[in-house]
């Protein structure tokens, strides 16, 4: 097989490479004139600029997985303009039944400026949803290729951890991040690869949708929330430095995901201990452990108002659930069998 970028894995290397250098120095060339307009300000520059980098790199990733994947690409960006379409339908029949609302543009309160105004939005949203495809899919080909590299060896060391003084201290972090029994002996990890079909896909998929959503709600209220941030900053300001990056925090849950395919678990006494199962109890842990939510929230209302942080969490929430979805689907279907598959080989090399 020859030619393209559907069979050369090493040209999407680096175009990634050659776009991480762009992104690194648009970023410092242009930091100087945005940190005249505030820290919220230069963060937004700068993550506009990865991700808009990071779609180009989607948009190569794409190319290259033309044909593949249990749901073909073309199938997936029709579910996405169909959905585009609801929204967009909910919007117009929303304007339409509000006599007082006031819309720049296409008259929604008449047939044909009804069906104009729903062809601009349907465009609209359509747009934004296929960028956001190709950002989340190269946003999500930066993170398989980052587990590629160092799954394996951070197994490798949790593996060789005896929990005893000569044990290096970044493995002594290892063992911390995945809430790993010193009663069991780590020597006894093992593989047990999950079903990589359509099925377990989908099952994975509506197991971590839900911890997805948990993480990506408890990080914005702890940041946007902060009464430190709000006491520097607007509540507006404060919230914008959470949703920026909305896309990406859903993504740091993946690694459960890809640990549990791997199906990597130590020999136990009654029951083995799932290495996955362990990562998602320290995340739940140390959240609590800051034990201030409750008062974040209730100062909150306070100071910004239950009615504004109704609403401003409820637009939150559903973005959050549109782009956990999206990027979940992504890996599941053109990401998670090759990379299972590539680290169960280099770990089966170094004799896991």
């Amino acid at each position: 097989m020859t030619g393209g970028w559907k069979t050369r894995p090493r040209g999407l290397n680096a175009s990634g490479l050659v776009l991480a250098t762009l992104s690194v120095f648009f970023i410092a060339v242009s930091l100087p004139e945005t940190l005249r307009g505030g820290i919220v300000n230069a963060f937004s520059i700068s993550f506009s600029i990865v991700t808009t980098l990071l779609a180009v790199q989607g948009v190569l990733v794409l190319w290259s997985k033309r044909g593949k994947g249990k749901v073909r690409l073309t199938r997936f960006l029709l579910w996405t303009a169909a959905g585009a379409l609801l929204f967009a339908l909910a919007v117009v029949v929303l304007v339409a039944l509000d006599d007082g609302a006031v819309v720049m543009g296409p008259d929604a309160h008449t047939f044909w400026g009804s069906a104009e105004l729903l062809l601009v939005l349907w465009v609209t949203f359509n747009a934004t949803a296929w960028l956001w495809v190709a950002g989340l899919t190269g946003a999500i080909w930066t993170l398989a290729t980052a587990l590629r590299l160092a799954l394996p060896r951070f197994l490798m060391d949790v593996k060789s951890v005896r929990f005893d003084p000569s044990d290096r201290w970044y493995k002594r972090i290892d063992t911390w991040v995945l809430c790993f029994p010193n009663v069991l002996d780590p020597s006894s990890l093992k593989l047990e690869l999950q079903p990589l079909d359509g099925k377990g896909s989908r099952d994975r998929f509506f197991q971590v949708l839900p911890w997805q959503m948990a993480f990506g709600l408890l990080v914005a209220v702890y940041v946007s929330l902060n009464p430190m941030l709000l006491s520097a900053m607007r509540f507006d300001q404060a919230y914008a430095l959470v949703s920026i990056p909305l896309g990406i925090i859903p993504l740091l849950i993946i690694p459960w995901s890809t640990l549990e395919a791997l199906g990597v678990r130590a020999t136990g006494t009654r029951r083995d201990f799932s290495l996955h199962e362990g990562a998602k109890r320290r995340m739940v842990l140390t959240l609590l452990a800051l034990g201030t939510l409750v008062l974040f929230i209730k100062m909150a209302i306070i100071e910004v108002g239950a009615e504004i942080l109704a609403y401003t969490f409820a637009s939150y929430i559903v973005t959050l659930l549109i782009l956990a979805s999206m990027g979940s689907f992504l890996y599941f279907n053109y990401f998670e069998a090759e990379l299972v598959n590539d680290i169960r080989d280099r770990l089966e090399k170094r004799g896991f």
